[in-house]
C-alpha cells in the first residue's frame, strides 16, 4: 500500500505552486515541511513572486544586494530590513506573516517640525484614569 506522501508526490508540480502562491507566506514556509514534492514547490520563485511586491525593483535595486537571488531570499531579507525609498523619504518593509507591505514615513513628509505649537483647547476635556495592580 503507497503511503501518502507518495500519494501527494504525484501531484503535478504546477498545481502545488498554484495552490500554495495563494496562501500567506507562513503557510508557504510550513508547507516546505509536508513532503519533498511541496518542498520543491514551495521554494520555486513562483509562489515567493505572489508575495514580492511588483514594483519592488525601481526603488531598491541599488540595496538589494545581487546575492538574493531567489524571490524567497529577497522577501526575507525585505521582511527584515526595511528598504530606503529615497525621493519619498521613507522605508517599506513586508509583514512577515501576510506579505503586506508597511511603510514607516519620515517627519519631514509629515510636515512636523520639532517646535510645534500647541494651543490649549479650553472645551476639551481629557479623562485620565489609573489603575492601580
Amino acid at each position: 500500500m503507497e503511503t501518502a506522501s507518495s500519494e501527494i508526490g504525484r501531484l503535478p508540480e504546477k498545481l502545488l505552486v498554484r495552490v500554495i502562491s495563494l496562501t500567506s507566506p507562513v503557510a508557504a514556509s510550513h508547507a516546505a515541511s509536508v513532503s519533498r514534492a511541496f518542498r520543491a514547490a514551495a521554494d520555486s520563485d513562483t509562489v515567493w513572486s505572489c508575495f514580492v511586491p511588483r514594483e519592488l525593483p525601481r526603488f531598491a535595486k541599488k540595496q538589494i544586494s545581487p546575492s538574493t537571488a531567489s524571490k524567497k531570499a529577497l522577501f526575507r531579507r525585505l521582511s527584515c530590513l526595511p528598504a530606503f525609498i529615497p525621493r519619498k523619504l521613507m522605508h517599506m518593509r513586508l509583514d512577515k506573516a501576510t506579505g503586506a507591505k508597511c511603510f514607516m514615513l519620515s517627519a519631514e513628509i509629515l510636515q512636523i517640525t520639532k517646535y510645534r505649537r500647541y494651543q490649549k483647547c479650553c472645551s476639551c476635556c481629557f479623562l485620565f484614569v489609573s489603575f492601580w495592580s
